[in-house]
């Protein structure tokens, strides 16, 4: 684990501040587990305004995640404590592997797969006020990189949270539905291929899940054409390609 925290400025590349390391666990032995995609034994999580990691300080008969905050500008460190609502009593053995990442605003999930049992832990949890849920076996399927909101897809609906972890609406899903959906400002827009002849955009009023319109998709798959969305700062982009490699953009305001 490196001895310092060192931040620059990505501008003129100037150092602006170095800390001691403070990510520590408490004496005694440890017994990490395997984690998703690194050999460290912590993840780094950049939200908007806080740094923070992710530490497993498991002990050989109970599995210990840490959470190690601090203020981007000046290298405060805001807090040390346990990942809330990661309090199970499980032994390292028990677990698969753990994976943290950034999700909300200024917050994260923080996920333990089991061995031998379902579902799995996967917790979201905000940072600044320690809010948290668990997912089970729901998956985010969309955020927000204006506001860091996100939509949890538990198969049958979505629910929408704000990026701080409260929750705001709910929508239905029809069965089977194929979609890809984006958060705007103010719009959730979705792409609904239920129909496959006849694919569908359908927009939705952020505030309270309600649906405002439903239009033709721009594209057509009878002529060999597909779609991709993207949602870049300011704009939502539909990227309608023909079976030859040509491509359309279609832009909209978002």
């Amino acid at each position: 684990m490196p001895d310092r925290w060192t931040a620059f400025d990505p501008r003129t590349g100037a150092s602006t501040w170095s800390i001691p390391n403070p990510v520590r666990c408490p004496d005694g032995p440890v017994a990490p587990l395997e984690n998703l995609y690194l050999r460290l034994p912590y993840y780094v999580v950049d939200g908007a305004n806080t740094l923070m990691t992710i530490n497993d300080c498991s002990t050989p008969d109970r599995i210990v995640i840490r959470e190690t905050a601090a203020d981007p500008a000046t290298g405060k460190v805001l807090r040390e404590r346990m990942v809330p609502g990661l309090d199970t009593a499980d032994a390292p053995s028990a677990a698969r592997r753990w994976y943290a990442g950034p999700q909300g605003r200024d917050g994260y999930t923080a996920t333990v797969t089991w061995r031998d049992r379902r579902p799995d832990l996967d917790l979201f949890v905000d940072g600044p006020t320690g809010r948290h849920f668990d997912m089970g076996e729901a998956s985010i399927e969309a955020r927000s990189p204006a506001d860091g909101g996100f939509l949890v897809n538990s198969g049958s609906t979505y629910r929408q949270y704000s990026g701080a972890g409260e929750f705001v609406c709910e929508l239905s899903l029809a069965t089977p539905r194929y979609v890809e959906t984006v958060l705007l400002t103010d719009q959730i827009v979705e792409v609904d291929r239920t129909d496959p002849q006849r694919p569908m955009v359908r927009v939705f009023d952020r505030s309270n899940c309600q649906e405002r319109a439903t239009i033709p998709a721009p594209f057509d798959p009878g002529r060999g054409q597909s779609l991709r969305v993207y949602l870049v700062p300011g704009v939502l982009l539909f990227v309608v390609e023909q079976g030859g490699g040509n491509g359309t953009l279609h832009g909209f305001t978002s």
